[in-house]
């Protein structure tokens, strides 16, 4: 029987899984396409399909501080920072009205996130704003 490790080797196999999976409404099946997403996305940050097939399994799972930050990261990935810091910030939300039960670690893995994402939107504004004020070495007239 193949392992986690071995079916997250075809992404195109394993995002087709996590369809069926969701698709058949087997929990089981569900369960283990997350695992499997999971370890796939902790290696590959940028695959924003990856990121929103654990966004719908975490949902089919009943874990929505899960969802909210795996579609954070989906948008994250395909440069989207103000959407993905809109959900995280759905997430920070929903986690202090208690809505999802005790995920704390979920929670602070969200506020620790959000906190990055912040940061990387001050750095982008930054040089956005250095770049209009300062003229470059093609605009010096000789």
């Amino acid at each position: 029987m193949a392992g986690v490790g071995d079916e997250a080797r075809s992404r195109p196999a394993m995002l087709l899984r996590a369809q069926v999976a969701l698709a058949s409404g087997d929990p089981a099946a569900i369960r283990h396409s997350t695992e499997v997403l999971q370890t796939w996305v902790s290696e590959h940050k940028l695959d924003a399909l990856s990121w929103q097939s654990l966004s719908h399994c975490a949902e089919a799972q009943g874990q929505p501080l899960r969802a909210l930050r795996a579609a954070a990261e989906a948008q994250a990935a395909i440069g989207n920072i103000q959407g993905a810091m809109d959900r995280l910030r759905a997430g920070q939300q929903m986690a202090r009205r208690g809505a999802v039960g005790n995920d704390f670690i979920e929670a602070s893995v969200i506020d620790s996130r959000w906190r990055e994402l912040q940061a990387q939107r001050r750095e982008l504004m930054a040089g956005q704003r250095s770049s209009r004020g300062s003229s470059g070495p093609d605009d010096e007239r000789p």
